[in-house]
């Protein structure tokens, strides 16, 4: 038994040390081609989530998206992906959900205090907002909506950086938190 242990805690010391130093490690793998950064960014930092039946907003949209290398995720109607789906932004037309979803979506949305900025495209007056996200209505009646909207996911595109530095604090405070709760 103390020889098995003995392989294990070597086996975690050494790769411990390999993936630091330059021990055991080949050059291809540690080659860059072209200097590129290495960078891991989670879904919902490069994700539009949509929900709506607007075919020029769509357009738009898709074509910004393709500018900058998102990606648009289209819900389906009577699906959870409004839920599902992680996005730095959503834009939606509350039409497509039935007021009762909708409440327990916006009722979810605010328990877990997600502000993650919601462009809405109705005029769906009777139906809740969200009260702990940025939101924004459009009826897309007026020429420069469209626009405006697009101007409205650039802003949001900008601040994935700081959203993700909270995001990472916030989940080091509940780590703290939790370790100091279970002494």
């Amino acid at each position: 038994m103390n020889s098995r242990r003995n392989f294990l805690k070597a086996s975690l010391i050494g790769g411990a040390l390999a993936a630091v130093g330059d021990w055991g490690i080949p050059r291809t793998a540690k080659s860059n081609p072209g200097n590129k950064a290495l960078n891991y960014e989670p879904q919902w930092c490069t994700t539009i989530f949509c929900q709506f039946h607007h075919s020029a907003l769509r357009d738009a949209i898709e074509k910004y998206a393709c500018e900058v290398g998102c990606q648009v995720i289209f819900g389906e109607v009577g699906s959870s992906d409004v839920y599902a789906v992680p996005a730095f932004i959503q834009i939606i037309d509350r039409s497509t959900f039935d007021p009762d979803y909708w409440n327990d979506y916006v009722a979810f949305s605010d328990d877990v205090h997600d502000d993650t900025p919601c462009v809405l495209v109705d005029e769906a007056v009777g139906l809740a907002m969200p009260g702990t996200k940025y939101v924004v209505r459009f009826d897309l009646m007026q020429p420069d909506d469209i626009n405006d909207i697009i101007d409205i996911i650039k802003n949001a595109r900008a601040t994935v950086p700081i959203r993700k530095m909270l995001q990472w604090s916030e989940h080091q405070t509940l780590l703290k938190e939790s370790y100091a709760n279970k002494q």
